[in-house]
């Protein structure tokens, strides 16, 4: 509860009452004291409904706080079953942040099916949510993002954020490395590609010690050729 002033005159012409009410409460003191003090209250009164006080009183409504849970839908979840471990998950999740009560989900997914690209849905998701009200930020994910170079997004990002991997704890990730691929190829005319392929556990060290890969190459669909290709080794 506060006190706030509307005067019902611009500035100028209160300021310019005041100085008059001053000049005139000034002399009626200087005649007669006496009356003159009944004289100046009541130009004092006269000046405080112009000036028109209000006590003013605000309500406040407090808001939930938001809770931004992030899906990943990319290709790479078609495996294993992932998509079901993901949305099962994602589901929980929010049934139990709204049973804890002044909380609000935002439950997003993005895809993608070349790359994951993570911080770039995450910003997405945070251009229209009040960040005053940003409570926590849960993604579900299997790997990597490929979006790196949108790492700012986190600089600004000042509440706690849970990543939640599907898949199962003996998973790497598989890599195939085009090492020697032409720019171009001649119709008629046999063209020479050479990959690699390898297979990355944590922080990236690759694992060596696999069984080969058994690699299929298809042409308008149709199986032509089936090889297996040892780990590491660069086949061409």
């Amino acid at each position: 509860m506060n006190i706030v002033f509307d005067p019902f005159l611009p500035d100028w012409a209160l300021w310019l009452a005041v100085i008059i009410g001053i000049g005139v409460a000034a002399i009626s003191l200087w005649r007669n004291w006496k009356s003159g003090v009944f004289r100046a209250l009541a130009l004092a009164g006269l000046l405080a409904l112009l000036v028109n006080p209000l006590l003013r009183e605000g309500e406040r409504t407090a808001l939930d706080d938001i809770a931004v849970i992030l899906v990943d839908e990319s290709a790479s979840q078609g495996l294993d079953e992932r998509y079901a471990v993901a949305s099962n998950a994602a589901e929980k999740l929010e049934t139990s942040l709204e049973a804890l009560g002044g909380i609000e989900t935002r439950r997003l997914a993005y895809d993608g099916e070349e790359e994951t690209l993570t911080l770039e849905a995450l910003s997405t998701a945070l251009a229209d949510t009040p960040r005053a009200r940003l409570g926590a930020v849960f993604i579900v994910t299997d790997g990597q993002t490929r979006d790196e170079d949108k790492l700012e997004t986190f600089s600004t990002l000042d509440v706690p954020t849970h990543l939640l991997l599907t898949g199962r704890a003996s998973e790497v990730d598989r890599k195939i490395t085009l090492t020697n691929a032409p720019r171009y190829g001649i119709v008629g005319q046999p063209v020479r590609v050479s990959f690699r392929i390898d297979d990355l556990g944590p922080d990236n060290e690759q694992i060596n010690d696999r069984p080969a890969a058994d690699v299929i190459l298809r042409v308008d669909g149709e199986e032509i050729l089936r090889q297996p290709v040892e780990f590491g080794d660069e086949v061409g």
